[in-house]
């Protein structure tokens, strides 16, 4: 009789996939788990890693949690920030970053450090990250926890003493980028578009800030960090206002009725967030004629307060 167990790779009949979270089942006599939204991912038995086949990212399981194990900088510094902003939408602000020793080479060119004089730097001085102090992890040796997981962060009730950095968004189709700068925080942000249908594509560095790729409904949206950012400007309701006014989505060959469509994303947000923070219309659907064509027009405010248009045409003018 043959052992089931050795049926499936190394962490049984399913597991959570490291990206959506949702459960995902394993391919029998093979090392490969299959996730309908992000691909085929393989458990390496010598290694303990699971590995995406589709991007080449390694994660590690430590508690029933999956820790992606990064190469370059800017994706452990990714992961702090988001943690980071995720503490503050809780009521928490964080006190120190204790980051993986296996790291510190790699982020070590990133941290912040004082220069008091002629630009010389201070090794007593503790280094920080978003203006946070920094410390490295115990060896694994010592814990062997810091083999896998990647930071922890020490948190006390209360906003942030240190501005977190901001991040704002540039939209446009593939091969365009007209920009767009936002002051809500990352999560907000990402959280809103995501309830549009955007997922994440690609993370990088714009210069010295964080950016991201978020594409969906037919273009892309590219969430930047802004250290100190301004209010936004009150472009639709602002009848003297110049420069940059809207986004424009053409829902055309994605949704059968633009108000159907409106109405199930408001119903979305009501769910998700509660009627103190439901969807902001600035324009409810209505019909317009543009040139010779019958379009279905509405606006909604993004988490900023910017104003995002959606059109859809329904017919043609009869002449």
């Amino acid at each position: 009789m043959v052992n089931s167990a050795l049926q499936y790779p190394i962490y049984g009949p399913e597991i959570q996939c490291p990206h959506c979270r949702q459960t995902i089942p394993a391919l029998t006599l093979t090392d490969t788990y299959l996730c309908t939204r992000h691909g085929a991912f393989e458990a390496n038995p010598d290694t303990k890693e699971l590995v995406h086949l589709q991007s080449g990212r390694h994660w590690r399981q430590w508690d029933g949690e999956w820790y992606r194990q990064h190469t370059h900088p800017d994706g452990i510094r990714f992961e702090i920030h988001e943690a980071l902003d995720r503490l503050y939408t809780q009521g928490y602000r964080a006190t120190r970053v204790i980051i993986a020793e296996r790291y510190k080479d790699l982020v070590n060119a990133y941290l912040e450090r004082n220069s008091p004089w002629r630009g010389q730097v201070d090794v007593s001085a503790s280094p920080k990250l978003y203006g946070l102090p920094v410390e490295f992890s115990p060896s694994p040796e010592d814990d062997p926890q810091w083999a896998v997981i990647n930071f922890s962060l020490e948190k006390e009730p209360g906003v942030p003493v240190t501005a977190i950095p901001i991040f704002g968004c540039l939209s446009s189709r593939p091969n365009a980028s007209p920009c767009v700068y936002s002051h809500a925080g990352y999560s907000p942000s990402h959280s809103f578009y995501e309830r549009l249908g955007f997922t994440v594509h690609e993370r990088f560095t714009a210069g010295i800030t964080l950016a991201c790729w978020i594409e969906g409904l037919g273009g892309r949206i590219e969430l930047i960090q802004v250290p100190e950012p301004r209010p936004a400007a009150d472009a639709f309701g602002d009848e003297h206002y110049t420069g940059y006014y809207h986004l424009s989505f053409d829902l055309t060959e994605q949704v059968d009725s633009l108000p159907n469509w409106l109405a199930a994303v408001r119903q979305s947000f009501a769910a998700e967030e509660g009627s103190t923070k439901a969807l902001t219309i600035l324009l409810e659907p209505q019909q317009q004629i543009i040139g010779d064509r019958v379009y279905e027009v509405a606006f909604i405010a993004d988490a900023d307060g910017l104003p995002l248009e959606f059109i859809r045409v329904i017919g043609h003018v009869q002449p």
